[in-house]
């Protein structure tokens, strides 16, 4: 069975992104509003779209200053060092070859041509996390670490002195800030614990309605859980394929869709 969701409202949402909207306008291609797509098993153009998608999120990273290219002070100057070593073997080695010195000149070749290229990763520049980058990336395993701790952790978190400046108490708060953690879960691959966690609070508070889960008056609230693992499932492996793949995913029907949100507890 083909996974399937609702199309969401096209247009830029004041409160997204603009790669929140591409994200949305790649996945969700002009339909009408409430249509049902059909993730394809099987398109090398949705695959496409979904690996330029990633290179734009790569060079957005750069872009707005989260990553940068630098020399590290210190490989550098290991780098120069190894390059002048590098030049004496060298010069060692022509020496070698000229007076037929049995096997050394190939031993000193050898070695040279591994100190060059150490030598040249050294003084090169590479692509480091800015200050900016490092905090967020600080911020972001953050999430992840709230994610993955037991339940009486992220509560024992949300009462702390920061999180209950930022997070109200009683249980619907809770819900809505877990449910805005959603999309993160997904991308660190914890989308099963996630949704079970969320499948858990939704069942403890029978009076609060997931609207954004469309599948809930269908199927009730027993097949969250596996309807989000299977939509995961099936978006990566369209995501993935090629002309040579074996064979597509067999996804469940997917009726929500999620929205990013920020992180307001924990950390």
């Amino acid at each position: 069975m083909e996974t399937k969701t609702h199309y969401p409202a096209h247009g830029s949402h004041p409160l997204w992104d603009q790669l929140d909207t591409k994200t949305a306008q790649d996945l969700f291609p002009a339909q009408t509003v409430g249509e049902i797509l059909e993730i394809p098993r099987k398109s090398q153009s949705f695959a496409r779209r979904m690996t330029a998608l990633k290179q734009i999120g790569v060079d957005q990273a750069i872009s707005r200053g989260y990553l940068e290219k630098a020399a590290n002070p210190v490989a550098r100057k290991l780098g120069l060092v190894t390059l002048g070593l590098a030049a004496v073997l060298i010069a060692f080695s022509a020496f070698g070859f000229v007076s037929r010195n049995s096997a050394t000149p190939f031993i000193s070749v050898f070695i040279a041509a591994l100190a060059l290229l150490l030598g040249i990763i050294g003084v090169s520049k590479q692509r480091v996390h800015t200050q900016l980058g490092a905090e967020t990336r600080e911020h972001l395993e953050g999430v992840r670490e709230f994610i993955r701790v037991a339940e009486a952790d992220r509560i024992r978190a949300l009462q702390s002195y920061e999180g209950a400046e930022r997070l109200q108490d009683g249980s619907i708060n809770v819900i809505n800030l877990y449910e805005k953690l959603l999309p993160y879960a997904m991308l660190f691959g914890l989308e099963k614990q996630w949704s079970k966690t969320l499948e858990t609070r939704y069942q403890e508070n029978p009076g609060y309605v997931p609207y954004w889960y469309p599948a809930v008056g269908l199927h009730g609230i027993s097949s969250f859980n596996s309807t989000i693992s299977e939509f995961t499932r099936s978006l990566a492996s369209s995501a993935s394929y090629t002309s040579s793949s074996s064979g597509g995913s067999s996804g469940g029907g997917f009726s929500g869709g999620g929205g990013g949100g920020g992180f307001s507890g924990g950390r």
